[in-house]
């Protein structure tokens, strides 16, 4: 049900900036390709190439803002220009630093279909409105997604995310309705 694509973060560290909106990670730098500033990025979008649709980007440490320009397409990476960089000792800081989108750029989805960054932290309660706790993670292993659910006791529970399981997700009121917990628990 949630749209693949990108990788969620949660509670910022205290040397993390905060920025505007929430954040999504849609990409990494790799290491220098060339001498003129280039980079190789590994692109979390379904489509690499959409990643410059979210310019500018953003670094969690720092504060860096970073605007790209593609200049090829490689079958595992991207190599972009980054704008102020163009040395390879410049490029070459950038490396392992994970670039953040803000959530409020990215297209709207067809009905029954989310961000898995949306349905993190939604309350979870069940069909006759009694409060279980919230959505601590999804995960896919390939199999389909699963919801981690963190119950108001503290204990954890993993359950499949599907209608059975989740009858109703409400994100714009913050709650997903979660059904046969028992049988997960």
């Amino acid at each position: 049900m949630p749209t693949p694509g990108a990788s969620t973060f949660s509670e910022p560290a205290s040397d993390e900036i905060a920025l505007p909106g929430r954040l999504v990670c849609v990409g990494t730098f790799g290491a220098p390709h060339g001498v003129r500033g280039l980079v190789k990025l590994q692109s979390y979008c379904i489509r690499a190439g959409d990643i410059v649709h979210y310019n500018p980007l953003y670094s969690r440490r720092g504060g860096q803002r970073f605007e790209l320009e593609i200049v090829a397409e490689k079958a595992d990476f991207l190599v972009v220009g980054v704008s102020g960089i163009n040395s390879r000792e410049e490029a070459g800081k950038l490396t392992h630093t994970r670039l953040y989108a803000l959530r409020k750029l990215f297209p709207e989805l067809e009905e029954d279909s989310f961000y898995v960054i949306d349905l993190i932290g939604l309350q979870a309660c069940n069909s006759d409105g009694l409060q279980l706790g919230r959505i601590k993670s999804v995960y896919n292993f390939g199999a389909g997604d699963l919801l981690e659910l963190r119950l108001d006791d503290g204990t954890e529970v993993i359950l499949p995310f599907n209608r059975d399981n989740a009858p109703m997700v409400m994100v714009e009121e913050g709650q997903i309705v979660i059904d046969n917990l028992a049988a997960y628990r």
